[in-house]
């Protein structure tokens, strides 16, 4: 995948730094970038490293971009509140580590992560502050450290976790989904976007124009039950049967980390229970129950070279 890179290097917390941060969605989703930082030449990391080290209070934005035959998606990071974060979502007072913005258009993924020196008690506190701003809480992890919420067209989630330097953090993860009219939510201080080469399904997450022929319908084997489905999917293959009912796989251009958040999202609004969520390698597997069924969902990095992330669907009786 061909990409360009505007560096303006200087004074980073450390390439590896800011990257190993990206934690997607409090550590539940699949990272976005892995394909772009993997590209990303070893003489920029050491600059940026060797500048880390002569001054570690100020940090420049790294900037990234990829393109594809579909556009161009961005990437910034820096040690700063990434451009357009909501402004409505509060955070707690510290030293920022890590701000990333990734995505393009209407699909944008803020990521801001403070340091802390007591992580449970700064998680609940982080907690607190977006309960009182109207957020609805979610889904929580077993472990307790990892909640998600959402509110007018944002999903948000808050998570503790530690640097690979062993610093505690506290990071808040933002995705703009739709507003409460159903339209696509801009980021603070834009215009709206323009949308005259794409179309919005299902009132929140847009699909280019040149998906819309090849773009699967949702199977009735899993449309009957409401199972959670990303609605830019290709088909790669779809076998209905008694047991498993349904076994599917399908593609999309869009990053996994996308994808996996408007399924969360359609999960807490179904009658489907969530009972595990898990990560292996870069993969995302979410099991879920409802009287009579199991179901399975895993996202993770397409095996086609045209395409960014897969789903894959196992449905059984119970």
């Amino acid at each position: 995948m061909p990409f360009t890179r505007n560096v303006s290097t200087p004074r980073i917390t450390t390439v590896a730094t800011l990257v190993a941060a990206t934690l997607m969605l409090g550590g539940c989703f699949s990272n976005p970038i892995d394909e772009v930082v993997d590209q990303i030449d070893e003489a920029v990391a050491g600059e940026a490293a060797a500048e880390a080290a002569a001054d570690d209070e100020q940090a420049d934005a790294i900037e990234v971009e990829v393109e594809d035959s579909d556009g161009e998606v961005g990437l910034t990071s820096g040690n700063t509140v990434p451009d357009g974060f909501p402004a409505e979502v509060p955070y707690i007072d510290g030293r920022i580590i890590v701000g990333q913005v990734a995505g393009t258009g209407d699909n944008k993924l803020w990521s801001l992560g403070i340091a802390v020196d007591d992580v449970e008690a700064a998680f609940a506190e982080q907690v607190e502050l977006v309960r009182a701003e109207g957020f609805e809480p979610g889904l929580d992890s077993p472990d307790g450290l990892l909640k998600q919420f959402s509110k007018d067209g944002l999903a948000l989630s808050v998570s503790a976790s530690e640097l690979a330097d062993g610093q505690p953090m506290v990071m808040v993860q933002v995705q703009s989904t739709a507003s409460d009219d159903g339209s696509s939510r801009p980021e603070d201080g834009a215009n709206d976007a323009d949308t005259d080469n794409a179309d919005a399904v299902d009132g929140d997450i847009v699909c280019e124009d040149g998906d819309a022929a090849a773009r699967a319908e949702i199977p009735n084997e899993l449309a009957e039950l409401s199972v959670p489905f990303y609605p830019c999917l290709v088909e790669m293959s779809a076998i209905p049967g008694s047991d498993p009912l349904f076994v599917g796989e399908y593609d999309t251009d869009h990053p996994s980390v996308l994808v996996e958040a408007e399924i969360l999202l359609q999960f807490e609004g179904s009658d489907w229970e969530v009972t595990s969520r898990a990560n292996e390698g870069d993969n995302t597997i979410t099991q879920a129950e409802m009287p009579g069924y199991s179901l399975v969902v895993v996202v993770g990095p397409s095996r086609m070279p045209d395409a960014e992330s897969s789903v894959h669907y196992t449905l059984r009786p119970q």
